[in-house]
C-alpha cells in the first residue's frame, strides 16, 4: 500500500520544557514547524535549533495564534495556547507533559484535543471524558536504556561531577508548593559528601528571579528549562523534590525518589493528585531538613522492590518508553486522515471551554486595558 502524504504538522508551545517533549516526536516529521507564541520572559531560542535541526520556527505573540487555523492540518501542543478555542479547520492533538497537579493536568481544557497522546493507561482514563486517548509512553525516554545515550549524558557532566561521590538530583516545584525555602540549604550542605545537581522549574525562572538568584548563590550545579531532566537522571543515584512531576520521571526511570516536606498547604491541596493521594508509594518522605542526610543514606543502599511502592505504580502509570515516537506518528497521521472525531459529550464540554476561554481573554484585555487608564489619570 502507498503511503499517505507527510501530514502539515506544528509543534505550538511558550517554553523550552515542552519543546523538549516535542523533539523526539517532531524528528519523525522533518519538515514541521514549531510555532513559538512568544509570552515574557523570553529565553534562548538556540536550544531549538540544536534539537530540531530540519523544523521551521515561527514565532508569535498571543494575537496573532488564530491565525493558525487552517496553516497546518495538525497542531500539537501540551498545554493552552491563545485562541485554541478557535481552531475549526486545523486538529489538534495534545501531548502528556507529566502526572503531578491532576486538578489542572486533566481538566476540561483537554477538551480542546481531538486526541490526547498519555504516557499509559492511567492518564488515558482520565482524559477519556474530555477527548480520545491514545497511550504511547513518554518519548522523551525512548533513550533512555541506550548505552549510548547514558554516555553522552555523563561526558556532558563530567567536569562538574566528582566520579568517586554518588549523584543527587533536586528538582523541586514552584510557587507554595516548593521546598525550596525550607530545605535549600540542608540540600546545599550534603555536596560535601554527594555530587549535587538542582534543576530549577521552568516556572520559577519565568516567575520569581529573586528565588533564582538565590539559588545561584547556594548551588554550584544549576540547570533550567532548557535542560533534559532525563540526561540530568541518566547520571543521577536519586532524586530530591517534594510536588513536582520530576517525581514521575524518576519513577519510571527507576531512580529512588525522596520527598521533601509531609503535606501540600490547605490552599494548594488537591486530594485526587498522585502526588498527594498516593504519595506513600512514590518514596522515602522525609519531614524535615535534619532528617535529610539518613534519609539519603538510606535509599542509596536500599535496593528498589521490583513489584509494589514505585514500582508497582510504574506499570499503572506509563506504557514502555520504547516506540513512543512511532505511535505519536501513527496517531497523527491518524488524525489527519480524520479519525478521533469527539463525541456529543466531548463537543459539548469543548463549546463551554471555548466560551470560558474568550471571556477569560477579554477579561485580561480590559484589565490591561483599565491599568493604563489609571496609569494616565
Amino acid at each position: 500500500m502507498a503511503r499517505s502524504p507527510d501530514p502539515n504538522v506544528a509543534f505550538v508551545g511558550w517554553n523550552p520544557f515542552q519543546f523538549l517533549h516535542f523533539a523526539p516526536i517532531a524528528a519523525r516529521f522533518p519538515r514541521s514547524t514549531l510555532i513559538v507564541e512568544k509570552r515574557p520572559p523570553g529565553w534562548d531560542r538556540s536550544v531549538l535549533r540544536t534539537r530540531f535541526p530540519e523544523s521551521r520556527i515561527m514565532e508569535l505573540g498571543p494575537g496573532e495564534m488564530e491565525k493558525l487555523d487552517g496553516k497546518f492540518d495538525i497542531l500539537v501542543c501540551q498545554t493552552l495556547f491563545h485562541g485554541i478555542g478557535k481552531m475549526r479547520k486545523s486538529r489538534i492533538a495534545m501531548l502528556q507533559y507529566g502526572y503531578a497537579k491532576e486538578a489542572h493536568n486533566f481538566g476540561a481544557w483537554r477538551s480542546f484535543a481531538d486526541v490526547c497522546m498519555t504516557f499509559g493507561p492511567y492518564a488515558s482514563q482520565k482524559v477519556t471524558p474530555f477527548c480520545h486517548a491514545a497511550p504511547i509512553g513518554n518519548p522523551r525516554f525512548e533513550c533512555w536504556d541506550e548505552s549510548s545515550f547514558r554516555t553522552r549524558a555523563a561526558d556532558r557532566l563530567a567536569g562538574r561531577l566528582d566520579p568517586a561521590k554518588k549523584t543527587l538530583l533536586y528538582a523541586p516545584t514552584w510557587g507554595a508548593l516548593s521546598s525550596i525555602k525550607e530545605f535549600a540549604k540542608a540540600i546545599r550542605a550534603l555536596s560535601a559528601e554527594y555530587n549535587v545537581i538542582l534543576k530549577v522549574h521552568h516556572n520559577t525562572q519565568r516567575f520569581d528571579a529573586s528565588t533564582l538568584d538565590d539559588l545561584r548563590g547556594e548551588f554550584g550545579c544549576i540547570h533550567g528549562a532548557d535542560e533534559d531532566i532525563v540526561e540530568l537522571l541518566a547520571v543521577s543515584d536519586a532524586l530530591l523534590s517534594d510536588f513536582s512531576g520530576a517525581i514521575f520521571d524518576a519513577i519510571y526511570g527507576r531512580v529512588p525518589v525522596l520527598l521533601l516536606g509531609t503535606a501540600a498547604p490547605e490552599s494548594t491541596s488537591d486530594g485526587f493528585s498522585l502526588e498527594q493521594a498516593r504519595r506513600d508509594e512514590l518514596g522515602e518522605q522525609v519531614a524535615r531538613p535534619a532528617d535529610l542526610p539518613a534519609a539519603v543514606a538510606r535509599v542509596l543502599v536500599r535496593p528498589l522492590s521490583p513489584a509494589g511502592g514505585a514500582a508497582g505504580l510504574r506499570e499503572e502509570l506509563f506504557r514502555e518508553a520504547a516506540g513512543a515516537a512511532a505511535r505519536a506518528e501513527e496517531v497523527i497521521r491518524r488524525l489527519a486522515a480524520g479519525e478521533f472525531r469527539p463525541n456529543q459529550s466531548q463537543l459539548y464540554i469543548r463549546k463551554e471551554m471555548a466560551e470560558l476561554q474568550e471571556f477569560r481573554e477579554r477579561s485580561r484585555r480590559f484589565g490591561r486595558w483599565f491599568r493604563m487608564l489609571r496609569r494616565r489619570s
